[in-house]
């Protein structure tokens, strides 16, 4: 008789529950965070060189702080889920930063395979 065997560990893998979710919160998290940066870049051209007003500042602004902070949870989120490195994970909060760099950590990351489901 064979003796019982552990259930496979699917802990911090794509196959894990809720791995495709994280990864797919992630991926929308990262789009919108740079479109929104964008659009904040665009604002402050208007305010400072185009002297268009604040208008746009005032809008882009909060908007883009509030998916700032999504971005960063959903980094935190989708790197337990989906057991990321750490070096991943400083890499991926640091993209945040410099405009448009959640895309480029997004297609990184996806081109390696440590997004689920090619999400």
């Amino acid at each position: 008789m064979n003796p019982p065997t552990a259930a496979p560990r699917t802990g911090g893998r794509s196959d894990a529950p809720g791995g495709r979710l994280a990864s797919r919160f992630f991926v929308a998290a990262a789009l919108l965070e740079a479109f929104s940066w964008l659009a904040l870049l665009i604002a402050m051209y208007v305010k400072w060189i185009a002297d268009g007003g604040e208008r746009g500042v005032e809008i882009a602004g909060p908007i883009h702080g509030t998916l700032f902070i999504i971005y960063l949870m959903a980094t935190v989120i989708a790197a337990e889920r989906l057991g990321w490195t750490r070096t991943e994970v400083v890499i991926g909060l640091a993209a945040g930063v410099p405009p448009l760099f959640t895309v480029l950590f997004e297609r990184w990351m996806a081109a390696r395979g440590r997004l689920a489901g090619g999400a």
